[in-house]
């Protein structure tokens, strides 16, 4: 068997095409396997990249930033819902502690500082982003509680805790983190580690952790030497946009965007835009070596990646709770697509929008294969990240801003525990113990990460707590667990279409509750209740739609007209009338105008693909269409009737 074969199972998405993108040359061609997809992607990408030229010159003048730091600096801006918040990691490890440990650590953060340069970067007024070629000496910031009572020393804790778990860094000022050590015994401190990621992706991260470990161990290591920088990157990446596989990739992407379904309608307790300051809560739970090997050899028989696998229960999990089972998710990819980077610091994030389609008919390894083959579908095309998708997206919407708040992301390296004591990467296996962690990303409701550690497997769930109902992110993380087992040990948990037994009794019980409608029957029709309401308080808001209000009076106004264009091209009885509209205040005037003159509405998506959308037009036999301005020049079927709705 190849090296390459030998290491497929184990490897990441992204270190499998990277390794491919090395050894392999190959056409892509549709018609063949998703293995065949990774090696014509890894041929173009080869062919694709210009070579890195090292600029020492230019190393301290300022460079831009990538798609995801702007989107990642704009999303800070508390104009945007759940913003707010910067792209902020937050740890706190206790530690032993002696003088010489506390001098150690000092030493090993100030090499770093030095070897890196993105931990030397700061945002230009302008917008860019440029490295500082000298900074002053960074010292961890030092204080001594152990003549204090418990009581106050956890109140210390507590407090600083606060401050610093979401706090949001100047990033116009150096440095982009935040360290203190806090002693609280005669041989324990507590760090409280605080690291703006607006220039350090989760693969950069590690890399920290392990060469923090070495100089930790040793102050004067030599460390291999860095030929290239970040910004070297950068100017690199601007060439490459220019390349056919660029293009290639755009023009899938934005094709795909015409049928691209939005993200998880998950419950919630509040409307996003109601969080003035989105504060973010961290579950974590841990498969043990032998459950997380037993999930990975039955994967492997369907075909699917560690990585695949675990995309795949994520979605179940999402659609069970899901208003429906189409939806899509956000998946980083931490890129080092050049071999000239593997060893430098910067974000390298390029993430994806990947498609879940789950119908409830299939078994889940069908769905699961599914998943993965649209993956690779994606993952062929992944030039352009879902940065300049969601752009022209905004664009073809008018200036309407679509997000995708829930994110999946896997860490799942093979490297990842190498020069670690014991192969064990985490913070707990060589510095201390990890008490407290979170992480946060602006316009981000929900955000899973995965990583190998040892053999186990390390899931972090984090998420906005007060944006759902109390209660619901510990249901669905539970849920999800159990199910990670499931499939783990139980072969027919492969071929089932349902998983809703996974809800806890109290969510069952509560969904019963929630659709028990039973009621006497009113004689009166739904909208007859409406021109009630209107009439007794018309000026009351009635739709809240944005920064647009609508009283009861002005719905019922703009309801009566409708009704009438209606009536003046003769509806009849429960005629089907389409509403192609996005979502909006004009919908509630469509529905209600319809059921005025007497006919039934046939909601359709306007973002459908024209043939789709034309072809329920056509069976529902809907002659008579309600749409808004911006979808007025559609392409239509023969002889329907418009009416756009404005105010």
């Amino acid at each position: 068997m190849s090296d390459t074969s030998e290491r497929k199972e184990s490897l990441s998405i992204e270190e499998m095409r990277a390794l491919l993108k090395q050894k392999l040359r190959a056409e892509v061609d549709k018609t063949k396997s998703p293995d065949s997809l990774v090696k014509g992607q890894a041929a173009f990408m080869e062919e694709a990249w210009p070579p890195i030229t090292p600029d020492p010159n230019g190393r301290f003048l300022p460079f831009p930033l990538t798609d995801i730091q702007q989107a990642y600096l704009f999303g800070r801006g508390d104009g945007f819902e759940l913003g707010g918040v910067s792209m902020h990691g937050y740890f706190e490890i206790d530690c032993p502690y002696d003088e010489a440990r506390l001098i150690a650590l000092n030493r090993a953060c100030g090499r770093l500082i030095e070897r890196h340069d993105m931990l030397r970067m700061v945002v230009e007024p302008d917008g860019g982003q440029r490295i500082l070629e000298q900074a002053p000496p960074y010292v961890i910031s030092f204080t001594d509680l152990t003549d204090q009572s418990e009581e106050a020393i956890q109140a210390t804790l507590a407090r600083i805790r606060e401050e610093m778990s979401h706090e949001v860094l100047d990033v116009y000022t150096w440095p982009l983190f935040n360290i203190r050590a806090i002693r609280i015994s005669q041989r324990r401190i507590r760090l409280h580690l605080s690291m703006d990621m607006l220039g350090i992706d989760g693969k950069s991260a590690f890399l920290l952790y392990k060469e923090f470990y070495h100089l930790i161990r040793d102050s004067e290591i030599t460390l291999p030497p860095l030929t290239t920088t970040f910004r070297d990157y950068i100017f690199t990446l601007e060439k490459f946009r220019d390349t056919a596989y660029h293009k290639q990739a755009r023009d899938y992407w934005f094709e795909r965007l015409n049928d691209l379904p939005p993200a998880p309608e998950l419950p919630l307790a509040v409307a996003p835009g109601t969080l003035s300051l989105p504060r973010f809560k961290r579950r974590i739970h841990t498969l043990s070596t032998d459950i997380w090997r037993r999930l990975k050899d039955r994967g492997a028989k369907a075909g699917l990646t560690p990585s695949g696998i675990m995309i795949a229960v994520f979605a179940e999990i999402l659609t069970i709770w899901s208003k429906t089972p189409r939806f899509t998710i956000n998946l980083p990819q931490f890129d080092r697509l050049h071999p000239q980077v593997s060893d430098i610091v910067g974000d390298f994030t390029s993430p994806i929008l990947v498609q879940i389609d789950n119908p409830p008919a299939e078994s889940f390894e069908r769905r699961a294969s599914r998943i993965q083959k649209q993956l690779w579908e994606d993952l062929s095309h992944n030039a352009i990240g879902s940065v300049d998708v969601l752009r022209e997206l905004t664009r073809r919407r008018g200036g309407a801003y679509t997000t995708f708040p829930v994110v999946f992301t896997s860490m799942l390296w093979p490297d990842s525990g190498e020069g670690f004591p014991e192969g064990d990467a985490s913070p707990s296996g060589w510095l201390g113990d990890v008490v407290y962690s979170v992480h946060q990303t602006p316009q981000v409701s929900l955000d899973h990460q995965i990583f190998e550690n040892k053999g186990e497997l390390i899931l972090s769930w984090d998420c906005v707590e007060d944006l759902f109902s109390p209660g619901l992110q510990d249901d669905m993380f539970a849920a999800y667990c159990r199910l990670l087992e499931s499939l783990a040990t139980d072969e027919a948990a492969w071929q089932r279409a349902s998983f809703q037994e996974l809800l806890l009794t109290g969510q069952l019980a509560q969904r019963a509750a929630v659709n028990d409608t039973a009621g006497p029957v009113s004689p009166e029709l739904l909208h007859e209740f409406f021109i009630t309401q209107a009439q007794r308080r018309p000026d009351a808001p009635a739709v809240i739609a944005g920064e647009r209000t609508l009283t009861y009076g002005e719905l019922l106004d703009l309801a009566q007209r409708t009704a009438h264009w209606l009536q003046r091209h003769d509806i009849a009885p429960n005629t089907l009338v389409a509403v192609v509209m996005e979502k909006g205040w004009e919908q509630i005037v469509a529905v209600l105008g319809i059921l005025m003159a007497g006919g039934a509405y046939l909601p359709i998506d306007a973002h459908l693909p024209a043939a789709r959308r034309n072809e329920l037009l056509t069976d529902g036999e809907a002659r008579l269409a309600l749409t808004q301005p911006k979808f007025e020049t559609l392409e239509w079927p023969d002889g329907t009737l418009r009416l756009a709705i404005t105010e």
